[in-house]
């Protein structure tokens, strides 16, 4: 099943970028018609969650990928009217295919990617069992970008659950900012986009992440602080 939904869920209030915040949402359009927008998040094969405790787990996983869906979905929705690609975010989730689908590369990843014209990025991974603890290791493809493939290895327990959830979502945000960019969208829709993604990095920078991953969150909150700033 393909799962595309307008949702009824709040998400809860977050701080916006310094000169990024705008009160209402624009009125004017994106320069570049929604046609040319990229707004499929794939989501790919994960490997070693087919049977067992590593299904359940995987599954989890999964569902976690769908929340974040639902609480997008309705934080974007004010900016549609201005920017009408945000109304076809989609999120491509098939349980059978990433469960049992054979596990792809970083090249079949980026081929989908250029073959596929609406897809945003593509998610791909597996699930591994550390001593007790279940890992997730996630490849995001952002595509034909500056920095086009990100990987994350994450721990699905606890406190380093939320983790693993805001690390996806950021990376989500992150590429609707650029597209929002790229489509010349007016100044709010993206500095909104600039805005969440900049305030889920510095909630991830404020926990107990990984050396590796503290780096890659702080590579794109630089970036995002850097396309918010005003040009001369």
């Amino acid at each position: 099943m393909i799962l595309t939904a307008t949702i009824m869920r709040t998400i809860p209030g977050l701080g916006l970028l310094a000169g990024l915040a705008w009160s209402e949402p624009a009125t004017a359009d994106c320069k570049f018609p929604d046609s040319a927008a990229r707004v499929v998040v794939k989501i790919g094969p994960y490997a070693g969650g087919r049977t067992g405790e590593s299904l359940n787990q995987l599954s989890n996983f999964l569902q976690l990928l769908r929340e974040n869906y639902y609480m997008l979905k309705q934080d974007i929705e004010p900016y549609a009217a201005a920017a009408p690609f945000l109304q076809k975010v989609e999120l491509s989730l098939q349980d059978d295919y990433v469960i049992t689908g054979d596990q792809i590369t970083a090249e079949t990843a980026l081929k989908y990617w250029r073959d596929a014209p609406t897809t945003l990025q593509v998610f791909f991974g597996a699930i591994r069992r550390i001593q007790e603890t279940f890992t997730i290791v996630s490849s995001i493809h952002l595509g034909d970008t500056q920095n086009p493939l990100y990987i994350m290895t994450l721990p699905l327990r606890g406190d380093e659950f939320a983790s693993a959830k805001d690390s996806h979502t950021l990376l989500i945000y992150y590429a609707l900012a650029l597209q929002a960019k790229k489509l010349e969208c007016p100044s709010d829709v993206v500095g909104h986009l600039l805005s969440r993604t900049n305030e889920i990095a510095t909630t991830l920078l404020n926990r107990q992440i990984s050396e590796t991953e503290r780096k890659r969150v702080v590579e794109i909150k630089q970036h995002v602080e850097s396309l918010g700033k005003p040009t001369s």
